[in-house]
């Protein structure tokens, strides 16, 4: 099976750049946007993904809406949703919304460092939302992006995925 160029290694993300343009915060941007239909496509292409029913709620570029159910396929032997599946998907939140940010297109971006606070636990379907709101200054080698991807179930906070990336300078 082939993978979708952004999700064929686990420790980088690389994207193209192409010709689409779109709008956000007042400026027009260039390069991919993943669609809400190429995002479902990569996520149901990764072997370990597709069991767990991720499906994507919202995509816009530089953040990402994922829907976790709570069902069999996710939930651990007390009933509740895996701590595993809240890491998988969160981390991956952050990695689809650096992936899909116009100011980084066409780089690669590497992960160096995730971890998760848990807040509570649940038997709920979840909602995690990750963004992209603060971009370093890029010119400098190797500038971090922090992006934290919440994991919410109605109005409950479940758990945060905290990621650090990685992103080489282009010379």
């Amino acid at each position: 099976m082939r993978y979708p160029q952004a999700f064929r290694h686990q420790d980088s993300v690389r994207l193209p750049p192409c010709d689409q343009t779109w709008q956000g915060a007042g400026t027009t941007h260039r390069g991919l946007f993943m669609s809400h239909a190429d995002l479902e496509a990569a996520l149901h292409a990764v072997p370990f993904l597709a069991p767990l029913g991720v499906s994507v709620s919202e995509a816009a570029a530089g953040r990402v809406v994922l829907r976790i159910p709570a069902d069999k396929r996710t939930r651990d032997f007390e009933g509740h949703v895996a701590s595993g599946a809240l890491f998988v998907v969160g981390e991956l939140a952050a990695t689809l919304a650096v992936a899909s940010h116009p100011h980084l297109q066409g780089r690669a971006v590497r992960r160096k460092h995730a971890e998760i606070t848990y807040e509570t636990t649940t038997t709920r379907p979840l909602l995690v939302t990750a963004a992209v709101t603060t971009l370093p200054d890029l010119s400098f080698d190797e500038p971090e992006v922090c992006v934290s991807a919440q994991l919410m179930d109605r109005d409950n906070l479940v758990a945060t995925v905290t990621a650090k990336f990685v992103v080489p300078i282009i010379r």
